[in-house]
């Protein structure tokens, strides 16, 4: 008798959840339905059809946008709704006075969760595999692919659920139940990224942006595959790899089991309660008071760039963190008051220590530098994604010579004394070491480029960073067939070469030139640029052959500048002086902390400062041969073109070591 009434009992239960629940569920199937079957229904349309990009049920095809938030959306509703009891009283007390243990009501409602919300998964699972026995859906998805989209659904939609089931039993409101399931799965990544720039202020090569780019995702599901772009599927459709299911299912279970214990030991006077366990109140305030203070310091860091705004934005975050949580924790607004002020010392005294001591675990890390004999190739450029994009588009020869290693070693040595993280002009150097190990090191960092000038100089004019910088050096150019040159500025003009005689002499001079170029001439190119592109065999669009340069050639180039004269296609490549209006001259100092063209901008408007208006052709071509893009000089040049092209001009520097000399007399005489 008893097992039959405890079944019945059971039976009722599943009822009244169902009653109270199934809406959600029947949601969730026909928001599935829709991004699924009905997508695939009309992608058989030819009119409608789409190609596919090899991503299964993951494609953009199939809406994964919708179905990744009906992912995290759906088994929050589910789990906020079927523990909506234990958040009013009334409720919670009725209930809990019916004679079964919490044991079981805790269990029965996540078994009814779970049951609501895999059925949907599995009839949209079944209904896809209907399509796969009776129709030919080979082009969107294969057998496995369904496997695995199933799965991952499963999978990730019980973690979710099970996460929220969890911080149920932790507050008295619904709300906040909503609210904090999310900041338990944000939670994690966030103070990895937090931290990881908080240390990079203070440890010097810390390549946070590599770090937080391949491995926030791990610290949080929704991260992790709202990561998940389809052009880029890895492995053709998976968002979260099998490891990553694996500990999925492993947390679900965890945060089941601590919920039950939560949910049996949890006093019923807690509903309405932000935090139903008292314990975990200071944790709560503690956690607050610490996140806001990373959150203020890395604003006011990265948006002021100097370190009393860093400390400053410390300490406004953690105030703001500590007073906010006391609202919560008390629902009142009533917290600046002096019984305040011990929590606050003790919360933010705590937070302070903690961010304080963080960097000195990493002093290791920052002095760090690999010897010569365990490297075994190097690549040095701007960033970690420069460096994924050049072995995405092309298989470039990284640094590899002993010499060439030695100097990037040497360099990033210097550059360990030198980081600045606070200097907004600083250049950004990214470092990727491949150790003979099959380990890889990878460091970041920004510095005044003046600062670490012959080290830097060293590395720049080795054959190995030519071959790793310009890919032109090493590129098949026997497949090119058509180059063209289209002159910098507002001209119409532009050269295209088709005979392959003359295209193998132009790749031949620029290589020659590359390989010759000085330091000076790769950091200071010198007069107005020509961009160049190239269309290969088998391609009907036109491709930067230059990358990850500037799809450029210069007037520094003199083999290729002196092909192009003597093959007639000088003129029509390059700027000349007959297609410029005027140039003005002004003087400046580069340390004025601007960017030449907001300097040129405004140093115009200043009518008290006279510039040196030049038009004499000859002269004007003078000043193209001897002014380089840069962000400091002596002297602002503004190149202005013909009337006809609306004003258009550019801005260059010429510095005093290169400055012509009737410049120079100009503006002696008007300081006389």
């Amino acid at each position: 008798m008893p097992s039959k009434t405890s079944s019945l009992f059971r039976s009722e239960m599943f009822k009244r959840d169902f009653r109270h629940v199934g809406w959600i569920s029947i949601l969730f199937f026909c928001g599935l339905a829709f991004t699924l079957p009905l997508q695939l229904l009309m992608a058989f349309n030819d009119d409608y059809r789409i190609e596919a990009s090899g991503a299964g049920l993951f494609d953009s095809i199939f809406m994964i946008e919708v179905q990744f938030m009906l992912l995290f959306l759906i088994p929050v509703l589910m789990a906020v709704f079927l523990f909506r009891y234990i958040h009013v009283k009334g409720a919670s007390d009725f209930i809990h006075s019916l004679p079964i243990s919490r044991e079981h009501l805790f269990r029965h409602h996540v078994l009814s969760g779970l049951i609501l919300l895999i059925v949907p998964i599995l009839v949209t699972s079944l209904t896809l595999f209907m399509f796969y026995l009776f129709t030919d859906v080979s082009a969107f998805y294969s057998i496995s692919q369904l496997g695995y989209w199933t799965l991952m659904m499963i999978i990730v939609s019980m973690l979710t659920f099970m996460i929220c089931v969890f911080t149920g039993t932790l507050t008295g409101l619904s709300a906040a139940q909503a609210v904090l399931t999310y900041i338990l799965m944000l939670l994690p990544a966030g103070i990895y990224v937090l931290v990881a720039v908080h240390i990079s202020f203070f440890i010097a090569g810390l390549s946070d942006l590599a770090l937080l780019d391949h491995t926030i995702g791990n610290y949080s599901p929704i991260v992790k595959v709202f990561q998940f772009y389809p052009d880029h599927a890895q492995g053709g459709f998976l968002p979260v790899n099998s490891i990553m299911l694996f500990i999925y299912f492993i947390a679900s279970v965890v945060y089941y089991f601590a919920g039950k214990a939560i949910y049996k030991k949890r006093p019923l006077e807690v509903a309405s309660q932000t935090i139903a366990i008292n314990l975990l109140k200071p944790v709560f305030q503690f956690g607050m008071t610490f996140c806001f203070a990373l959150v203020g310091g890395t604003y006011f860091g990265e948006t002021q760039l100097m370190l009393s705004w860093l400390i400053c934005g410390y300490v406004v975050g953690g105030l703001i963190g500590y007073f906010l949580s006391s609202m919560v924790l008390d629902k009142s607004w009533r917290v600046f008051q002096v019984q305040y002020l011990k929590g606050l010392f003790v919360y933010g005294g705590t937070a302070g220590l903690i961010i304080g001591i963080l960097p000195l675990f990493w002093l290791n890390y920052e002095s760090y530098v690999p010897e010569v004999s365990n490297v075994k190739n190097v690549y040095i450029g701007d960033s970690v994604f420069q460096l994924e994009d050049l072995m995405a588009n092309t298989s470039p020869d990284l640094i590899e010579s002993e010499e060439a290693i030695g100097a990037v070693i040497q360099l990033q040595k210097e550059m360990i004394n030198k980081n600045d993280p606070f200097n907004s002009r600083g250049i950004m150097y990214f470092i990727s070491y491949e150790l003979e190990n099959g380990d890889h090191v990878q460091r970041t960092y920004q510095i005044d480029r003046k600062e670490v000038q012959a080290s830097l100089k060293r590395v720049m004019e080795t054959e190995d960073y030519k071959e790793l910088t310009y890919p032109v050096l090493y590129s098949d150019t026997s497949k090119v067939q058509k180059v063209t040159l289209h002159p910098g500025g507002p001209v119409n003009t532009e050269v295209s070469i088709f005979e392959p005689k003359q295209i193998q002499e132009f790749y031949q001079h620029v290589r020659e030139d590359i390989y010759a170029l000085s330091y000076e001439d790769i950091i200071h190119p010198v007069g107005i640029r020509s961009h160049v592109s190239e269309v290969r065999s088998g391609s009907d669009w036109t491709e930067e052959y230059y990358y990850p340069h500037d799809n450029s050639i210069y007037n520094s180039y003199e083999n290729t500048v002196n092909w192009l004269k003597e093959e007639g296609y000088y003129e029509d490549a390059f700027i000349d002086e007959g297609e410029i209006n005027h140039v003005s001259i002004y003087p400046w100092n580069g340390a004025q902390n601007q960017y030449p063209r907001e300097a040129y901008d405004q140093i115009v408007k200043n009518e008290s400062v006279k510039p040196l208006e030049v038009k004499k052709k000859k002269q004007i071509q003078t000043i193209l041969l001897s002014s380089v893009e840069d962000e400091e000089g002596d002297y602002l040049v503004g190149i202005h073109y013909d009337d006809l092209q609306g004003g258009y001009y550019e801005v260059l520097i010429l510095n005093s070591s290169k400055t012509p000399d009737f410049v120079e007399d100009y503006f002696k005489d008007q300081q006389q």
